[in-house]
């Protein structure tokens, strides 16, 4: 095992939090190494939407333009291989063990791993995942406008969901409880979403495009999409092995304002990351890509200070949770 290069800041992660966090420090002139493995949360969706610029673009494309921005910086390598292992050496540095068995080493680290969301264990559920079974009403609601509806869960978040998109988007929304009692059920009457309270035994389809709701005991529903979601968990473990504080149910990576985790040294941005001030991880591409810009500024004022003595301006890590 051999530590092959140096490098002002690794990020780990090319979705548009490390890709934004490795433009910015490109535009900086720092040498940075920009680690991705491809595997995009949103690789499944067909387009992405609230993205400035770009509305209707699809992932791999938005991906593919951020790589070729990052071509114009001299000072930015990128390597398609993951990061396997990170830990602090012995002068504050970083080493990162690349598959392979690699060492870099890094002033500055930047992860941006994301997340896997735990799909329901509803046979058709991973075929519709991201076209038809969808998590988030701002990303994909107005594609779905008008169309039959369905929200999946037995929980008052589940009954806001619903009566959100029964007031913004469609007018034909039920909740699926799956064999639950339902929540708040007075206010769902009183907004006009019925419940269906049967099991769900499969959701049917063809091209990721759900058509019915097959239900245990018998019955179908016709639907054209499912709002619901599912658990998320981190995708790596850097952030663990390096000591980061985690919070909230999901294990996100406790962070300040500016990307900064409990270990000096250590940003994380994106769907992985999560300031105290928030109910949950911002889990969409612009706040992904404004968290990786903010990171990138982040790394390159702390090593300017470093070098100067002078005050960053910012605060230097989040503070650990006690």
């Amino acid at each position: 095992m051999t530590t092959t290069d140096a490098f002002h800041a690794v990020v780990v992660g090319g979705g548009p939090g490390g890709l934004s966090a490795a433009l910015t420090l490109g535009r900086a002139g720092r040498d940075t190494l920009l680690l991705d493995t491809g595997q995009g949360r949103n690789a499944r969706a067909a387009h992405v939407q609230n993205v400035l610029g770009h509305e209707g673009k699809s992932p791999a494309d938005l991906r593919a333009a951020g790589r070729r921005e990052l071509a114009a910086y001299p000072t930015v390598t990128v390597r398609e291989v993951a990061a396997e292992a990170a830990k602090r050496a012995d002068d504050d540095t970083f080493d990162v063990t690349l598959a392979g068995g690699d060492v870099v080493r890094a002033r500055q680290l930047v992860l941006a791993t994301g997340v896997v969301d735990e799909l329901p264990e509803i046979p058709g559920v991973a075929d519709l995942w991201g076209r038809s079974f969808l998590h988030c009403p701002y990303c994909h609601g107005n594609e779905q406008r008008g169309r039959a509806l369905a929200v999946l869960g037995d929980t008052p978040h589940h009954a806001f969901l619903a009566t959100l998109l029964r007031r913004s988007y469609s007018d034909d929304v039920v909740l699926l409880t799956d064999g639950a009692e339902p929540p708040v059920p007075d206010v769902l009457a009183e907004h006009h979403v019925p419940v269906h309270e049967g099991a769900v035994a499969a959701l049917e389809g063809s091209d990721g495009q759900l058509e019915r709701v097959i239900f245990a005991g018998g019955g179908t529903l016709e639907r054209h999409a499912i709002f619901g979601g599912a658990p998320i968990r981190q995708r790596s473990d850097l952030a663990e092995q390096l000591g980061c504080a985690l919070i909230g149910g999901a294990g996100s990576v406790e962070v300040d304002d500016f990307g900064h985790t409990s270990v000096p040294g250590v940003l994380a941005v994106g769907d992985m990351a999560q300031r105290t001030s928030m109910p949950g991880p911002m889990q969409a591409v612009p706040f992904a890509s404004a968290a990786g810009m903010l990171a990138g500024v982040a790394v390159d004022r702390a090593l300017h200070a470093e070098a100067t003595g002078l005050s960053s301006g910012m605060p230097g890590a989040a503070a650990a949770r006690a």
